[in-house]
Formats: structure tokens, C-alpha cells, sequence
């Protein structure tokens, strides 16, 4: 799992947020619906990364705090219903 940690480190953005990708999808293993912004997608990471990799977070953490505050400046109000498909999703993958 730690190799799937640091790729999605990788990919995180300067600003603290993730893009859809082939490459973040892969290391996920769930497919991203059509049109879903960069709000939705960095909290399916920050959420994949809670449940699947809960042991490393030691790994990830700092990153996920910078997903937060990036997220926060970005809130839309939104979130509570993107919140239980994304928690819905993961539990599948």
C-alpha cells in the first residue's frame, strides 16, 4: 500500500487538491464519474486514504491536512452529498 500512498502524493496538486486521472484512478481502483470536479475528487482521496490506508497515516497525513485547508477555501456547500456517495464508493473498492 505504501507504494499507492506515494504515488497519490505525487499527484496531489501545488494548491492541495487532486485532478482526475488515469493514473489516480488506477491507484484507487474506482472509477471517477463523468464531471466530477476537483472538490469531489480530493475528497474521495482524502477518504480512500482514511479507510485504506488508516496504518500509514503517518505517510500522509501532512498531505491530507494541505487537502483540507484547500478544501475549505473552497466550500460550496455541497458537501454533505458528495460526502455518502464518496463514503459509498470506497467501501465497494
Amino acid at each position: 500500500m505504501s507504494e499507492k500512498v506515494l504515488a497519490l502524493i505525487e499527484l496531489q496538486q501545488f494548491d492541495g487538491s487532486w485532478n482526475t486521472s488515469s493514473e489516480l484512478t488506477d491507484i484507487i481502483g474506482i472509477k471517477i464519474p463523468a464531471g466530477k470536479g476537483k472538490e469531489w475528487v480530493t475528497l474521495l482521496v482524502l477518504n480512500w486514504l482514511e479507510v485504506k490506508c488508516a496504518e500509514e497515516e503517518g505517510t500522509w497525513g501532512m498531505v491530507a491536512e494541505k487537502a483540507r485547508n484547500w478544501l475549505a477555501t473552497e466550500n460550496s456547500g455541497t458537501w454533505e452529498g458528495m460526502e455518502a456517495e464518496i463514503v459509498e464508493l470506497v467501501k465497494k473498492a
